[in-house]
């Protein structure tokens, strides 16, 4: 609840006070601001918004005459070569330091009972 305070016999006098900072060094030159090792991780942050008011009563969404449909093309790649074997993938000298970063994945459900990934007619050459 909004409360006013009096602040009648307060004194906000500044008239002797100095704020001179002509001498002062803000220089952060030399200033590390490396976050590499921070972790951002906001995994338990809640952006709970349901007392916002997004009102959008005027804005209309409506994609009922929009053709989505995508019968008629043809994204068959039975043709396409994806031969790699002349490719090198060799990533020995690569750093990929992740000593800081958070990987967690708590309530992430990886699943993957019902997949079928049987690649036996699949030719990795």
């Amino acid at each position: 609840m909004f409360r006013l305070e009096d602040q009648s016999d307060v004194d906000h006098d500044q008239s002797g006070v100095d704020h001179d900072q002509s001498g002062v060094d803000h220089d952060q030159s030399g200033v590390d601001h490396d976050q590499s090792g921070v972790d951002h991780d906001q995994s338990g942050v809640d952006y709970n918004q349901s007392g916002v008011d997004h009102g959008q009563s005027g804005v209309d969404h409506d994609q009922s005459g929009v053709d989505h449909d995508q019968s008629g093309v043809d994204h068959d790649q039975s043709g396409v070569d994806h031969n790699q074997s002349g490719v090198d993938h060799d990533q020995s000298g690569v750093h990929h330091d992740q000593s800081g970063v958070d990987h967690d994945q708590f309530g992430v459900d990886h699943d993957q009972s019902g997949i079928d990934h049987d690649q036996s007619g699949v030719d990795h050459d």
